[in-house]
């Protein structure tokens, strides 16, 4: 879904993301890991030009 919208309440549908303070208390209770990063980080060095592709073609339709 594009343009999601992170909110307060439960029940959400469409583009609506919630309950945001539970998203942020869980980021906080367990951050990001750096070998998480890296992951990532070597799975968009492998799949960039896919990733852009694919973001290119939904964007236009």
């Amino acid at each position: 879904m594009a343009n999601l919208s992170l909110i307060d309440k439960t029940g959400t549908s469409g583009n609506e993301l919630g309950k945001l303070c539970t998203l942020l208390e869980w980021h906080e209770q367990d951050p990001v890991s750096d070998w998480e990063r890296r992951r990532n980080e070597r799975i968009y060095e492998r799949h960039a030009k896919a990733i852009v592709t694919l973001l290119l073609i939904t964007l236009n339709g």
